[in-house]
């Protein structure tokens, strides 16, 4: 009796033994798949590290900050960015600068970018801010009404800080021109009352925040920027010629 069961067990085992080598194969492949798709996606080093500067900079540019953080751990966070889940809104062909944590979520981040055909430029690390980024912090504003009234009674001194490629020979009557860069180091050393203008006001927001953490006093940024300051018709010299007569 024995002897007679040998070959349906040795059937049995056989058939057991090629069901596990076929689950076994299946699982390889599935794997090989899965690695082959999101390796090249899921990479942070492909992606540059940025500075705050920088991001704004191609913020500028047309690019969109994007906090790939979750809401809940986003406690710092940079001027004119926008959640994940805004970006997923963003037209194909989109440049985007992503600002989050270099593990699971900053690399899921870039791999739906690149699903969604957005063009990622680079990377602002989470650990590089500091509360002078905090979005919904005070900072020491100005109006462009307010800021054009205290310099026509020389209460305040007006520092334009737009980059060359925004300035175009257009600028306020009574402005100091002054490169980004170079605004810090003179704006540490100075102790006049002083409102900063930039190209939307964001830029010299985080530098007034900056300079007030270092001690500085009496700094001011021009709410809205160029941009807000022309969309009031308020006097400025453009290719040479004063609009809106600037006097008392």
């Amino acid at each position: 009796m024995a002897t007679k069961n040998r070959p349906v067990l040795g059937n049995v085992a056989s058939f057991l033994g090629g069901i596990v080598c076929a689950v076994l194969l299946a699982m390889l492949v599935w794997t090989r798949n899965s690695t082959t798709q999101q390796s090249p996606l899921t990479a942070p080093q492909a992606l540059p590290a940025m500075g705050i500067t920088a991001a704004l900079g191609a913020q500028s540019g047309g690019a969109v900050l994007v906090d790939s953080r979750a809401p809940d751990s986003a406690q710092l966070r940079i001027p004119d960015s926008i959640p994940w889940q805004s970006a997923k809104r963003l037209a194909s062909g989109t440049r985007i600068v992503l600002l989050g944590n270099a593990g699971e979520t900053y690399a899921d981040a870039i791999m739906l970018a690149k699903r969604q055909g957005l063009v990622p430029l680079g990377f602002v690390p989470a650990s590089t801010l500091n509360r002078l980024t905090v979005m919904n912090g005070e900072s020491s504003e100005i109006s462009c009404t307010e800021a054009l009234g205290r310099l026509r009674h020389g209460q305040v001194k007006l520092l334009d800080v737009r980059e060359p490629d925004e300035f175009n020979g257009s600028y306020v009557p009574g402005s100091q021109r002054l490169a980004f860069g170079a605004a810090r180091r003179v704006l540490l050393a100075s102790t006049e009352p002083t409102a900063v203008l930039c190209m939307t006001g964001h830029r010299s927001a985080i530098l007034i925040r900056e300079l007030e953490a270092q001690g500085c006093k009496n700094l001011l940024s021009v709410n809205g920027g160029w941009l807000e300051w022309k969309s009031q018709a308020l006097p400025l010299v453009e290719n040479g010629q004063t609009k809106e007569q600037y006097h008392d």
